[in-house]
C-alpha cells in the first residue's frame, strides 16, 4: 500500500539471485579474473513509489521492471549490479493513468518518489545504513509534467538529500517518450524523469552492457538473438550447470564479481543447487519459439540500444498443468566481436 514502506517485488531468477545475495559478504575471490578490488564494499538500493501511473524503471539502461498493472507500483530493490564508477543514471518512463476511472487522463493524484539508500554489508564491523530522496513530484495540470515538492508526495515529511555520502541534487530531467507494452504503444502523454548521481567513494565494477555495441532491429540481429536464446535454451535443457555458464557467460560473470562468488561457474552451479535447471517433476522447461517467428517477433531494445530482447519470448516453465513456473526475461548484448549473450535479466512486476 502506498505511505507504508515498499515490499520486494522479486520472483523467479531474479529471487534466487538475491537468496544469494544475503549470503555475498563471506564469499571470496579466488579467481584472477575476479579482481577484489572493484567488488562493492557498499551496496545500493532503490525504493520507488508510484501511483495513477504505468511505469519503467531502468538504470543505466537495464530495466529493473516494466509495470503495467492498473495499480500502484511499489518496489524496493537491489541495484548494485546495475551500477558503474562515476556518473549513474536511474530513467522512469511513465504514463499517468487514472486508477479510479481507468483512463489514461493525467490529473493531480499522478505521484511518483524514488529513494535510494546504501549500507554495509552483514559483517562489516562498523554497519553503515545511508537514505535520501532522488525525486518526489506529483502531476501539475498547468504545467502538464511531473513537478518536484519539497515533502514527500506519500506523506513521509520533508525530503532528505543528504545523509553520509550520499548527496542528492535538485535536478531532473524530463522529456517526452513513447512507451512500447506488448500489445500497444503510449497514447501521447508518456515521459521519461531521469534522475542522475555520481559515485566516487567506493570502487564498483562495470555492467558487461556499459561497453557494448549499440544494436539496431535487421534481421540479421533477429536470427543472431533467436541463435542466443535457443543456446541458453540448451544450456538449460541439459541441466548442466558448466554449460548454463559458457550459455550466460557475461551476465553470471558480473554477478560473481558483484555478490562475492568465484566465478561464473560457481554462480550457475549455485542457481542449479537452488533450482534446477532443467526443471524437475513439478515443473518443466517450455520449448525454445520457432526460428521463423523470430522474424515478426516484437522486440524492445535499451534506451541506448545495448540491450536488446524478444519482448513475448522469455524463458521459462510450467507446470504439467500449463501454470507458469518461474521465467529468466533475459536481455542480450553484444560485447566486441563475441555473440550475443545474456548480460543482465530482468524482473517481473
Amino acid at each position: 500500500m502506498i505511505g507504508k514502506k515498499p515490499r520486494f517485488w522479486l520472483k523467479s531468477f531474479t529471487a534466487v539471485l538475491a537468496l544469494i545475495f544475503t549470503q555475498a559478504s563471506t564469499g571470496q575471490a579466488q579467481d584472477a579474473a575476479m579482481q577484489d578490488d572493484v567488488r562493492p564494499q557498499l551496496f545500493y538500493s532503490i525504493s520507488i513509489n508510484a501511483e495513477n501511473m504505468f511505469a519503467i524503471p531502468r538504470v543505466n539502461g537495464a530495466p529493473l521492471l516494466t509495470h503495467g498493472r492498473f495499480r500502484p507500483l511499489t518496489l524496493t530493490t537491489d541495484i548494485t549490479r546495475e551500477l558503474q564508477p562515476g556518473r549513474n543514471l536511474i530513467q522512469i518512463d511513465y504514463e499517468p493513468f487514472d486508477m479510479n476511472k481507468q483512463s489514461f487522463t493525467p490529473h493531480g493524484n499522478v505521484r511518483l518518489q524514488v529513494v535510494m539508500s546504501r549500507s554495509s554489508n552483514f559483517l562489516a564491523s562498523t554497519r553503515i545504513k545511508e537514505e535520501i530522496t532522488l525525486f518526489s513530484g506529483r502531476y501539475d495540470p498547468e504545467t502538464a509534467t511531473l513537478v518536484q515538492t519539497e515533502e514527500s508526495v506519500f506523506g513521509e515529511g520533508p525530503i532528505i538529500q543528504e545523509d553520509g555520502g550520499l548527496r542528492s541534487g535538485r535536478g531532473f530531467e524530463l522529456e517526452p517518450v513513447t512507451i512500447t507494452y506488448l500489445d500497444a504503444q503510449s497514447r501521447g502523454k508518456a515521459m521519461r524523469l531521469t534522475l542522475a548521481f555520481d559515485i566516487f567513494d567506493i570502487e564498483m565494477s562495470t555492467p558487461p552492457w556499459t561497453n557494448a555495441r549499440v544494436l539496431s532491429d535487421t534481421p540479421t540481429l533477429r536470427e543472431d538473438l533467436w541463435r542466443a536464446y535457443t543456446q541458453v535454451h540448451q544450456a538449460l535443457a541439459s541441466g548442466n550447470p558448466a554449460n548454463f555458464a559458457l550459455s550466460a557467460e557475461p551476465l553470471l560473470a558480473h554477478n560473481a564479481l558483484v555478490l562475492g562468488y568465484e566465478s561464473a561457474s560457481e554462480m550457475a552451479q549455485i542457481i542449479d543447487d537452488r533450482q534446477p535447471l532443467a526443471g524437475d517433476v513439478n515443473r518443466q522447461l517450455l520449448p525454445m519459439m520457432p526460428a521463423i517467428a523470430a522474424s515478426t517477433a516484437q522486440i524492445e531494445f535499451s534506451p541506448d540500444g545495448r540491450l536488446v530482447q524478444f519482448m513475448s519470448a522469455p524463458l521459462g516453465y510450467e507446470t504439467s498443468e500449463g501454470t507458469p513456473a518461474g521465467r529468466f526475461n533475459y536481455w542480450f548484448c553484444q560485447i566486441g566481436d563475441q555473440p550475443l549473450a545474456p548480460c543482465f535479466v530482468q524482473d517481473f512486476g
